[in-house]
């Protein structure tokens, strides 16, 4: 009788800490899934204003490319049309 009293105890503890188990796993890969949407906004952001930042430093067309593309269009560059064209381009970005 003592046996069978002592296996009922074991086993009722050994599905006691399983059942505490699936709940701290429930937590971890909630947890995970967090830190994953967490991690993929911030470095979006990161990402985003690094590229503003490195485009204001390093604008994509600047002068020369601009007399170039004028030239190869067949127009003749003037420093007054380049100038207007630089700030409509400076507006557009804005």
């Amino acid at each position: 009788m003592r046996c069978i009293l002592y296996n009922k105890h074991w086993s009722s503890t050994l599905y006691d800490r399983q059942h505490e188990g699936g709940s701290n796993m429930w937590e971890i890969i909630l947890a995970s899934i967090l830190a994953l949407v967490v991690g993929i906004a911030l470095g979006f952001f990161i990402a985003r204003r690094y590229m503003m930042s490195y485009l204001k430093k390093n604008p994509p067309i600047n002068e020369q490319m601009l007399k170039m593309m004028m030239m190869q269009m067949g127009m003749k560059p003037s420093q007054k049309k380049i100038n207007q064209m630089m700030s409509q381009m400076q507006k557009a970005q804005k």
